[in-house]
């Protein structure tokens, strides 16, 4: 084993310098990288004459709003793109909005704080090769979204005791697993789950839910025909088994060029196609990457042909980027980000928010993304203490988002438990969220829902009741006006004596009372949950940052795959944790 592969498996947990460890590592091996010449020639001018469009050709952006355009030049010479400006009859300069992002083909407009008067602002593209043509689009400036305020008072949900019974399937590897995610068509289960070891990649599994699942490998393994030499993969995960057929996954990889010598954290976005097929492999699956920015905690979901992922850009803003796919996910496109143009919700959560994922109804064709906030302020850019939870809409393919505030949780307290989490239910499109606060009265998991397609949410309810007393990683699925929570819960507080099992709260009456069973045949972890990423001692973090749940459509069955790590050891004696597939009997 070499010193960087003895450093990739001690810092395993820390997913953050493992990242540093292997870039830290491909510095050591820089060299000058020379340029030769030789055999070339220069391309020849079209005779054809240039044209020019913009993409979208109009477009409302809210006041401090933003919006993605792109420009396409025919018979561009030496692909020179265009150069940009905004005029307007009733602005000038930055009273017009200003642009980044600025590129040859795309640009990003940023509106301003005020709207013009009259508020038509022009974004005008001009070829760069012949300063004649040109295109425009046409841009309306109109008032802040006001974002919903949600109750501050929570209510208990009524929570009893449930009869559901599971069985637990785990499904061991040498290299363990941790950080499970489970989607269904029809029957069919896909599974992923991050590998633990070196060298780590994103194992998937598929089956029926009344079968033991197929481990068909590491499904990151689609980069390397990508034209990488090597792919570091495995730092987050997200799946999604689409109506049409194919599987879609998210990965955050490490992609290294040929020669070696460079390296980036990144999204990959991996297509599958035939995966109900009984002859299914990954040597099918296609594979790019979309985003090189340094990238986190991407998620995926799908309406039909239509893919959306979204992420966390931990490399500037901290923002949530959305990117679709119209064509089952072999091209992509970056959309709206779900956290900008809404005035104050946007200064609050610009460089502090943690992301959670992104869904579609398939009735309404919305799109969902949850998110946690800190308050501007008072605790952005003090700490780390989200205690908002906004839920962002859109009703128009990821374009634009409105985020509606759910939940403001006490000054100080925190939705860093981790993730938190939403779903609708595709049969009659309600939607529901959920996540875990902690603060001075206990660490539990809340939920509300929205029977008007995002627009406005409930008082939010405390699910977990005891042996659950405090309960962390919560995750919500729905189908058919059923939907089922998990959670991790313990007797105790998190601390050193805790001692942790899975649970499921079920609600049928839209969280005016749940039933908890415990799921778990024995315990899965025993100490504490740590839920601060790099600043854990190790063995907190075996579970990594959550485990999810979902719904059979066919048998209205829950699956619920979630990570145990007193199954197995490594080598070294240490607890190597395994992901655990519990299906309800």
């Amino acid at each position: 084993m070499t010193d960087l592969e003895e450093c990739l498996v001690m810092l395993r947990p820390l997913r953050s310098l493992v990242r540093y460890c292997i870039l830290s590592g491909l510095m050591a091996s820089v060299g000058l990288l020379g340029l030769g010449c030789g055999g070339y020639s220069a391309p020849s001018p079209s005779s054809q004459p240039a044209s020019v469009t913009v993409s979208p050709a109009t477009a409302s952006v809210p006041v401090s709003g933003m919006q993605n355009f792109a420009a396409t030049v025919m018979n561009d010479y030496l692909n020179r793109g265009v150069t940009w400006a905004l005029s307007g009859s009733g602005c000038n300069g930055a009273t017009c909005g200003s642009l980044s992002n600025v590129a040859s083909t795309a640009v990003t407009y940023n509106a301003p704080a005020t709207a013009p008067t009259p508020n038509t602002v022009v974004l005008t593209a001009t070829s760069v090769n012949d300063t004649t043509k040109s295109a425009t689009a046409m841009i309306t400036v109109t008032a802040a979204v006001a974002p919903r305020t949600a109750a501050l008072s929570v209510t208990m949900a009524g929570t009893t005791a449930g009869t559901l019974t599971f069985s637990n399937t785990p499904l061991l590897s040498p290299k363990g697993s941790s950080e499970p995610e489970i989607a269904f068509n029809g029957h069919l289960m896909a599974i992923t789950s991050l590998g633990w070891l070196f060298p780590f990649g994103t194992q998937l599994w598929t089956g029926d839910f009344s079968s033991m699942p197929n481990l068909q490998g590491a499904i990151d393994s689609a980069l390397t025909k990508a034209g990488f030499a090597v792919v570091f993969g495995g730092g987050d995960a997200d799946v999604d088994l689409g109506s049409t057929g194919t599987l879609h996954a998210t990965t955050i990889v490490i992609p290294i060029n040929k020669p070696f010598r460079a390296a980036q954290i990144s999204v990959a976005a991996i297509t599958c196609p035939g995966a109900t097929s009984p002859s299914f492999s990954i040597s099918n699956c296609t594979a790019e990457i979309i985003d090189l920015a340094g990238n986190d905690r991407p998620w995926i979901t799908s309406d039909g042909p239509h893919v959306y992922i979204s992420y966390h850009d931990a490399g500037n803003s901290a923002l949530i980027r959305v990117q679709r796919s119209d064509d089952d996910g072999l091209a992509w496109t970056r959309v709206g980000d779900a956290i900008t143009g809404a005035g104050a919700t946007t200064g609050n959560s610009t460089v502090n928010n943690i992301g959670g994922p992104i869904v579609a109804d398939p009735v309404s064709h919305n799109i969902y993304d949850i998110f946690a906030a800190g308050q501007v302020g008072i605790l952005k850019a003090k700490t780390a203490d989200f205690n908002d939870v906004f839920v962002s809409r859109s009703t128009d393919g990821g374009r634009h988002w409105t985020p509606v505030l759910v939940f403001r949780g006490p000054l100080f307290s925190t939705n860093m438990n981790v993730f938190p989490a939403v779903a609708v239910d595709p049969t009659n499109g309600n939607v529901y969220a959920t996540w875990s606060n902690k603060s001075s009265a206990g660490t539990r998991v809340f939920f509300s829902f929205s029977g008007d397609k995002g627009e406005s949410w409930s008082t939010p309810v405390i699910v977990n009741v005891a042996p659950a007393s405090s309960a962390v990683f919560p995750w919500v699925a729905a189908h058919s006006s059923t939907v089922d929570v998990v959670y991790y819960g313990t007797t105790t507080t998190n601390t050193a004596g805790a001692v942790w099992n899975v649970y499921l709260a079920q609600t049928t009456d839209n969280g005016a009372s749940f039933r908890q069973s415990l799921v778990s045949s024995t315990a899965n972890h025993a100490g504490v949950i740590c839920t601060e990423g790099t600043g854990c001692a190790p063995g907190t973090r075996n579970l990594l940052d959550l485990f999810q749940i979902s719904i059979d459509p066919l048998n209205e069955l829950a699956a619920i795959v979630y990570v145990d790590d007193t199954l197995t050891k490594d080598s070294s004696g240490n607890p190597l944790p395994q992901t655990v597939l519990a299906r309800q009997q």
